[in-house]
């Protein structure tokens, strides 16, 4: 025979509880803006991140976001366009470029544009490939964040004063 019992806390003791919830969804958050200010390290341009918290019915849910717009370029892609000079009679930039960024990888790397300028009256740039670093981040942290999630709640209850016997 199996016998077992729980012990409930205060009222107290489960704000607490949900507190110490609360700041395993902040870990975990700041462990995805790190993610994805490493798609960024070796830019000069540096989006700003946010983590927000929202609270829903079936828990917490952590959004990681920036509204950078050259970001969305990168991380969205972009289609090819006709790039023709605002201010200026002719285009100037130069020849080659290595992307700093690659589809699918959780990094940047050196790159830019180097080499002798060209001169232009108007250029097809071929567009963005889509580096897809929010679905690539999602996948990584869904197979993360079911234990990281149990970590927490396991944390919470222990230092709430839950015991079970």
């Amino acid at each position: 025979m199996i016998k077992m019992s729980a012990t409930f806390p205060k009222l107290q003791n489960a704000n607490v509880l949900l507190q110490v919830l609360t700041h395993g969804a902040q870990e975990l958050g700041q462990l995805i803006k790190e993610d994805f200010e490493e798609t960024t390290k070796t830019w000069t341009h540096k989006p700003d991140f946010q983590i927000v918290l929202v609270k829903v019915a079936e828990g917490t849910l952590i959004n990681v976001f920036t509204q950078d717009t050259i970001y969305s370029y990168v991380s969205e892609g972009t289609r090819p366009h006709v790039i023709v000079p605002k201010n200026a009679n002719w285009l100037k930039f130069p020849r080659q470029y290595k992307a700093k960024t690659n589809v699918g990888i959780i990094s940047s790397t050196t790159g830019g544009h180097y080499g002798a300028p060209t001169f232009r009256k108007s250029v097809q740039h071929p567009g963005i490939e889509a580096r897809k670093f929010a679905e690539t981040i999602a996948e990584k942290y869904g197979e993360i964040a079911p234990r990281k999630a149990q970590e927490a709640v396991r944390r919470a209850i222990l230092t709430a004063g839950f015991s079970f016997v």
